[in-house]
């Protein structure tokens, strides 16, 4: 085999199969304190953390938005700009651009800042009270896809001063969508199974790349940055009720898929929120509440990092190698798991996929 023919995500992982890298971290879990309104501490729903180092959080009940400049020490209000109503559901996203987007599925608008969450103005908003936003996703040179309810996708090479409307392949709404900036993948639910599609900057023809087993629903698809590999996560119902869950990865973009469930022992299997460190390491919260590692070089999860001081984790978030976590009292919790001892395991087969 010519390794100088790989492509650059796969050389990077055959780099590293003679050895694994384990980190030990030194911290424990710290209760941050959230904002202060009305003299009571507020209840945390969602918390994003930024490539610049800000932090944002959205209220449980108030709908309100903070943003902390200094890891959660303090914080400032961040919804300049931005409709009461349109807080519901709502979710920031960094963008490759430096500017940042603010989500609203369920009022169909899309919000941008060009001051670090300053202020805000919409860039996109759906007519008809049934229209709704499903997902967005980031080319590394800031080019934004937004799937809707409405069987569209949407694209903007300008932080969303205009918009192109892409045609979707299937007769289901795309619930999901990522890109690696060539491809873009979507996946819908199409009569009871997962899909997943593929298209060339969703101009080009899609191609169904995935299906699941009957009665399954596409739970979550998402690509690691640092390894370019394609991760789907997906529910399997019996009798419309949850039966277990299932993940799978993908290392040609959704040419060929593994499942990826070793070392996860439930089914409950659902990926309920995720993050990618600097390491390249993908860390997942699934139902059960606990987080898995899934070291890149590998394709074995394993639970590195103990909740046992917080309630049931439901979301994670980072900044560099600082984790946090909401629990389901809505309290919010910080975690340093900067690198500080470096242990070479023995050599692993185990790769995501056998590329050769």
């Amino acid at each position: 085999m010519n390794i100088s023919s790989l492509p650059a995500a796969l050389l990077f992982l055959a780099l590293f199969v003679a050895g694994g890298v384990r980190v030990a971290a030194q911290s424990e879990w710290e209760l941050t304190s959230p904002p202060v309104v009305n003299g009571n501490p507020v209840g945390v729903m969602e918390i994003v953390g930024t490539p610049s180092g800000t932090l944002f959080l959205r209220t449980n009940d108030q709908g309100l938005l903070y943003r902390s400049l200094n890891m959660g020490e303090t914080w400032e209000p961040a919804a300049n700009g931005i409709e009461p109503s349109d807080m519901a559901g709502a979710s920031v996203y960094p963008s490759p651009s430096g500017a940042l987007f603010l989500f609203s599925p369920l009022r169909a608008t899309l919000y941008h800042s060009a001051n670090n969450g300053g202020s805000w103005l919409p860039v996109l908003q759906l007519a008809g009270d049934d229209a709704e936003l499903r997902h967005l996703a980031f080319t590394s040179q800031g080019g934004i896809y937004v799937s809707a309810n409405d069987t569209t996708l949407r694209y903007s090479a300008d932080d969303g001063k205009t918009w192109s409307l892409l045609a979707a392949p299937a007769n289901g709404a795309f619930v999901s969508v990522t890109t690696n900036g060539d491809l873009v993948a979507a996946a819908t639910s199409d009569f009871g199974k997962a899909v997943v599609w593929r298209s060339e900057g969703g101009t080009g023809a899609w191609q169904q790349v995935f299906t699941g087993g009957a009665n399954s629903t596409t739970a979550r698809l998402f690509l690691n940055p640092q390894t370019n590999i394609l991760f789907i996560g997906v529910t399997n119902v019996n009798n419309g009720t949850f039966a277990s869950a299932d993940i799978f990865c993908s290392v040609d973009f959704g040419v060929s898929w593994q499942i990826v469930n070793t070392g996860i022992a439930t089914d409950n299997r659902r990926i309920i929120s995720h993050i990618v460190t600097p390491d390249g390491n993908l860390h997942i919260l699934i139902g059960t509440g606990v987080i898995y590692t899934l070291p890149f070089m590998r394709a074995e999860w394993e639970q590195r990092t103990p909740t046992n001081q917080i309630g049931t984790p439901q979301q994670l978030a980072s900044i560099g190698h600082t984790w946090f976590v909401i629990d389901n009292s809505g309290k919010l919790f910080r975690k340093n798991l900067t690198p500080t001892a470096v242990e070479m395991e023995p050599g692993s087969k185990r790769l995501p996929l056998d590329l050769w």
